[in-house]
């Protein structure tokens, strides 16, 4: 039944822009001929079915906003499937970001409170906004953050994470599993000694 849930819950995975191949129809730019869907990635947890999800937002032109260009918002998926905004403690310790322009001008680095070692860089690419980060030593499209935690005392403990993504060249699905450091804090996820609520 859990593998049916979270087979289920992949497919709800936003589309990802991939790089065109050579002598396809694209314009000036680059850009594929196409609606870009706002939804970059998600985080799930174990715990139950709602996920977090990072959406691009957009100012005119299709650019990036410049004063936000990044939102998050929970989708109840073990619910009625609402959405609701993040609350000041999951902001400050679990799911909230920073951003930050990008060196060069391309985009935006966003730091997850979650996996700060592991800056994300938001970008235009193929003519949509694209969220680009290293997994497994390799650049791709984040898709996904899956974490399965563990329940210990009175919060819930990082047991693993899943990094999900693509290789922006060629489509190739690309993993790694993260597990807590030696001090018993995962790496980089859930805020302080991998809490997460």
């Amino acid at each position: 039944m859990t593998s049916g849930i979270l087979l289920a819950l992949s497919l709800l995975a936003p589309p990802v822009p991939v790089a065109a191949p050579a002598g396809s129809a694209e314009g000036a730019d680059g850009a594929s001929p196409r609606t870009c869907a706002p939804e970059l990635f998600r985080i799930g947890r174990s715990k139950n079915a709602n996920e977090v999800v990072y959406a691009a937002r957009t100012a005119g032109g299709g650019q990036l906003d410049r004063d936000g260009p990044l939102r998050a918002e929970w989708h109840m998926l073990a619910e009625d499937g609402h959405r609701e905004g993040l609350n000041f403690i999951e902001n400050l310790f679990a799911y909230g970001f920073s951003v930050e322009p990008a060196p060069g001008g391309d985009g935006y680095l966003v730091v997850l409170v979650a996996k700060k070692d592991r800056p994300v860089h938001l970008a235009m690419r193929w003519g949509c906004p694209a969220a680009l980060v290293t997994i497994a030593g390799r650049e791709a499209l984040l898709h996904r953050i899956f974490v399965r935690t563990a329940t210990e005392g009175l919060f819930p403990k990082v047991a693993w994470a899943d990094l999900d993504g693509v290789d922006p060249a060629t489509g190739e699905r690309i993993q790694e599993r993260i597990f807590p450091g030696a001090d018993g804090a995962p790496t980089g996820y859930g805020g302080a000694k991998g809490h997460l609520p």
